[in-house]
């Protein structure tokens, strides 16, 4: 066989292999794609309202998820190393504006237990709005002095 002859026929021998693998390589995945997250399910607290920084504190409002007729404020508070104990705990007032321009006013009732770790504990009040709300339900929350 002559020289060229070769080289054609390794070419043409070469060139089908090569198209199978690629063909291979192109077939579509059959494995299910996982579901899709609800944009609820995205959201750590759905309920949040806000984070409020008021008189040196910090302050997160939420719709409590067991009860929507009420909101849960968290304050965070440093604890004393040598007996765990907090400072004296502020009082907590809120104005609420709804959508309707009803205000709700008042104090918020502290509610046990509280969480903590390390020296950090988690103070949560729970402040009554007397009828059950969504987010949209509300316009503003202001603490008040």
């Amino acid at each position: 066989m002559p020289n060229f002859m070769r080289h054609h026929y390794i070419l043409l021998v070469s060139v089908p292999c090569a198209v199978a693998v690629l063909q291979g390589c192109r077939t579509p995945a059959t494995q299910p794609h996982p579901p899709q997250s609800s944009p609820s399910q995205l959201r750590r607290n759905q309920n949040l309202i806000a984070h409020i920084q008021h008189h040196g504190r910090s302050f997160s409002i939420a719709i409590d998820g067991s009860d929507p007729s009420r909101l849960r404020i968290i304050i965070p508070e440093k604890m004393n190393r040598t007996d765990f104990s907090i400072p004296p705990l502020p009082s907590v007032k809120l104005r609420v504006v709804m959508r309707d321009d009803k205000v709700v006013e008042g104090d918020a009732k502290e509610n046990l237990p509280w969480w903590g770790s390390g020296s950090w504990m988690d103070v949560t009040y729970v402040f009554p709005l007397r009828t059950q709300v969504t987010l949209d339900d509300i316009h503003s929350v202001t603490p008040s002095d």
